[in-house]
């Protein structure tokens, strides 16, 4: 009985051991982490859509954005956002079959990016901020 104590005893300091081992290696850190690789991503604005709904309106952007990275790219704030007359961010519209705007990857993409806003942030000019860029977003029937 004494040998089995013993056993399990040393069994149980060695798993406890271990797993203190495991969790200081896991919890370090690396030193000074680089800069993300720049990329840079263009946009040609295609179309626009706009559809009221009482004092808001729903904003369908479709553009073609072009990177030279190779990793997807979430086309999101910071670096693509709608910016209304008063120089806030307008809100994503978050539909529940809506994809998300990602660019997979280089080259071409067609992306569709949409925007929740009251109408009267449609009477005054818009732009698509991308990448730090400003580009006019020219309504329909302005």
């Amino acid at each position: 009985m004494q040998h089995r104590v013993v056993t399990l005893t040393a069994t149980l300091m060695l798993v406890i051991g271990v797993g203190t081992v495991v969790k200081c290696r896991s919890g370090r850190t690396p030193g000074p982490l680089a800069d993300p690789p720049t990329v840079a991503l263009e946009v040609q604005i295609k179309s626009i859509e706009v559809r009221p709904t009482g004092d808001f309106a729903q904003l369908i952007l479709k553009a073609v954005f072009h990177q030279n990275g190779q990793t997807p790219l979430r086309l999101e704030p910071p670096l693509v956002s709608l910016i209304t007359a008063s120089q806030a961010p307008a809100a994503r519209y978050l539909g529940p079959m809506l994809p998300e705007p990602v660019l997979s990857g280089p080259g071409p993409a067609e992306v569709t990016l949409h925007y929740w806003l009251p109408v009267s942030d449609l009477k005054a000019p818009l732009n698509l901020v991308v990448s730090g860029r400003s580009h006019p977003v020219e309504l329909p029937g302005s």
